[in-house]
């Protein structure tokens, strides 16, 4: 019965009348028959490899279906023509997704293959609630009670005096031990293992983990995580009502199986009888949320976990081209060449291309020019879309949307100044009396959040992040760092206009410069989406942007895992497009009130393989048979030339100034540092670094307007200053 998942009856059953109580007979609106018909319908419209997914008779089955295959497709047919077949009874049938909105489609689907209300759909979550309240009304005892504000529930747990353990940072180690079955006592020893580096000391985390348990069951309540282990537990506790369970759901399927993690797997697991069959459908290709606890090897190694299993490939790709193909191949992690290559059904098409600019701004402004050259007569906006790895780095092509009249919409549903960090802090800057210092508090916040990743790599101006292996803490992190940033940036240009410009008026400039509209209520938009949020879409023209190391990948991605994660995220969004894929970076990125080089993403390399790279006419680099490291040292040559400095007509001769002058900052900071007991970060960040090198300052004045805040430019401003001039040769001062 295709109902909302915490409605589900998982009572005894009981055949409803003119049905018989045997399974499988009068139990569907389809035309059953009793033989395997090799013309079904249900079979006309697929391919060979589609059909031999839909109509095997494997009673374990793992489907490999890559990016653009028919993977949901597949799935419902195989449940849609197995009942047809009278193989298994619908009825009887768990379809299993990790969204609402995912068992939302598959309901759908079946539907329009006359399953109507048949098929039970839902996530892992929304079935073990469902089981778990069915069964506390069958006992007569009181049902689990959800643990909603987790975050705050922790924060009481820690003592009034401790203000460097937050409990957010508590809260990610909680969820990210429960995923994969660890408890409060192996904690330390699984983080090391794992080469894990938390914000919070890991025993200090591991008895706030002890305290958060016993509490929490003290109190009668459960969090989401101890839906999945109570119901495991309770499966396997009483034999009678695990039996009723696994023969309410005989047949289980499983989509996008290579996200599902160990306690969900546990669950999984318990679920099965001996006698139940199992078709799961995923894509190691796709695997991008192993820092949430999923674990690939689940769908890669699938015959070690079922034995007599069956393992099927769908190469065919239906949605892109040849050549997006070929580049979305390339950047894929050597340890995939194991996997079968996609092949494209769809007719040739552009060779994708990637374009360098000279900044930021020029290349949020050239992808809003390629946008609109992109479309064709009578296309939509809602074709096409514009992906980054993370949200933060949307707000540039928001505003360059806006500036260019075009309209969009984001994965959120809401654009930069609905987001809840902006919001807020737009709020307190319209109450400001003082526009100018309320902003540099706000740089000296900023500044504070800097120091607490002390000890990590910066991945340059607007990320502020280092590289711990965190997962998700870090990510947020830096989106909140560079819409913070973006903001602050919009703040400066108001007090150019208007130099004693209260907030008040700040906000009404601001709502001007941006537009009133919401990209909410369009309905006809380009897409503004993050890698993650776009899994699963597609459109015929995809703008990848900002591919810079230290966004693709991520900085703090250290590990073979991490990093091949981060290779996962970009064949993801390259796979999204259908006809035409561009590719862009920044040769240089403005954060807050500095600005430094970047450098491309290393998988830019591979991908050039199989793309036209060019530059944009900005730079007037147009050696198109260049790779971006090529395209960068040429860059930077021609730049160097036109300055017409004596010192600066060499490249070389430029590097060898600049990499002495930060060797000397590097220097003072290591020094500093271990006068103080800090990590060098805590001092000065490699960002700051790379923008007083390339601002030859002078003064503290010109250490503050290169981007050194000013407690940092006042505290040590002399210092440095005496280091890059010893570095300096006399003759370029």
């Amino acid at each position: 019965m295709l109902l909302a998942v915490d409605t589900l009856d998982f009572g005894e059953d009981e055949p409803k009348a003119g049905q018989s109580s045997q399974p499988g007979l009068g139990q569907t609106s389809l035309d059953v028959s009793s033989t395997v018909v090799a013309d079904s319908p249900l079979l006309r419209s697929l391919n060979p490899e589609q059909v031999a997914a839909v109509t095997t008779d494997a009673n374990r089955l793992c489907i490999i279906a890559g990016a653009g295959s028919g993977k949901t497709r597949v799935l419902t047919h195989r449940i849609a023509y197995r009942s047809q077949i009278e193989a298994i009874d619908p009825r009887r049938v768990l379809a299993l997704t990790f969204t609402r909105k995912a068992a939302s489609e598959l309901t759908r689907r079946l539907r329009q293959l006359g399953l109507r209300d048949d098929v039970s759909a839902g996530t892992f979550h929304g079935v073990a609630y469902a089981q778990l309240r069915a069964r506390a009304a069958e006992t007569g005892r009181r049902e689990p009670q959800l643990l909603e504000r987790k975050v705050g529930f922790v924060a009481k747990l820690i003592s009034r005096g401790d203000e460097r353990t937050q409990a957010f940072d508590v809260v990610t180690e909680i969820e990210w031990a429960k995923a994969r079955l660890i408890s409060p006592q192996k904690y330390v020893d699984a983080i090391r293992a794992a080469g894990r580096q938390p914000n919070v000391d890991p025993q200090h985390v591991a008895n706030l983990f002890a305290d958060y348990e016993e509490k929490k069951q003290r109190m009668g309540l459960v969090d989401f995580d101890d839906l999945l282990g109570l119901t495991a537990s309770e499966l396997r506790r009483d034999r009678r009502w695990g039996e009723a369970q696994r023969w309410r759901f005989r047949h289980l399927f499983v989509d996008e199986f290579q996200d599902v993690n160990p306690l969900q797997f546990a669950l999984l697991k318990s679920w099965l009888s001996s006698e139940a069959d199992l078709c799961v459908v995923g894509d190691p290709r796709q695997a991008i949320y192993a820092w949430n606890g999923a674990d690939s090897g689940y769908i890669t190694k699938f015959g070690e976990h079922f034995a007599n299993s069956q393992t099927l490939t769908l190469r065919r790709n239906h949605r892109s081209s040849p050549q997006i193909l070929a580049a979305a191949e390339a950047v894929l992690d050597p340890s995939m060449s194991d996997l079968e290559p996609l092949i494209a059904t769809r007719n040739p098409g552009p060779t994708p291309t990637i374009t360098a600019y000279a900044t930021d701004l020029e290349e949020a402004a050239g992808v809003a020019r390629a946008v609109r050259d992109a479309r064709r007569p009578g296309d939509t906006w809602s074709n096409q879309a514009i992906l980054t790895r993370t949200n933060g780095q949307l707000a540039r092509f928001e505003v360059a949307l806006r500036a260019s009249s075009i309209p969009f919409r984001t994965r959120a549903g809401s654009d930069f100044l609905e987001r809840p960090e902006v919001k807020k802090l737009f709020e307190g800057l319209a109450q400001a009396p003082s526009l100018r210092i309320a902003i540099t508090d706000l740089e000296l916040e900023l500044e504070v959040a800097d120091d607490a990743y002390s000890g990590q790599d910066d991945i340059g101006p607007g990320s502020d992040v280092g590289s711990g292996t965190a997962g998700p803490v870090d990510a947020d992190d830096l989106d909140r760092h560079t819409t913070i940033g973006i903001l602050v940036e919009m703040a400066r240009e108001f007090l150019v206009l208007d130099p004693d410009g209260p907030g008040s008026r700040f906000a009404g400039w601001l709502h001007t410069a941006v537009g009133s509209d919401r990209s909410g209520s369009i309905t006809d938009a380009v897409e503004l989406s993050t890698f993650h949020a776009a899994k699963g879409l597609e459109w015929p023209v995809v703008h990848v942007a900002g591919l810079e190391a230290g966004y693709v990948p991520l900085a703090f991605a250290k590990t073979h895992e991490a990093l091949l994660e981060e290779r996962n995220l970009l064949h993801v969004a390259v796979t999204r497009a259908e006809r035409v894929l561009s590719c862009s970076w920044a040769q240089r990125r403005t954060f807050k009130s500095s600005a430094s080089d970047r450098e491309p993403s290393p998988y830019l390399d591979e991908l050039a393989r199989a793309a036209v790279v060019s530059a944009s006419d900005t730079i007037d680099l147009r050696e198109s048979a260049q790779g971006p490291q090529e395209q960068l040292a040429n860059l930077r040559a021609r730049r160097a030339a036109a300055a017409g400095d004596e010192a600066n007509q060499s490249a070389s001769s430029v590097a060898s100034l600049s990499d002495r002058r930060r060797e000397a900052v590097e220097q003072w900071r290591e020094k500093r540092a271990a006068g103080s007991s800090v990590t060098p970060a805590a001092i000065l960040s490699d960002e700051h670094i790379d923008a007083l090198v390339a601002a030859m300052p002078t003064s503290v004045e010109d250490l503050i307007e290169a981007g050194l805040p000013p407690v940092k430019a006042n505290r040590f401003g002399e210092s440095i200053l005496q280091a890059l001039t010893l570095a300096t040769p006399a003759r370029t001062r």
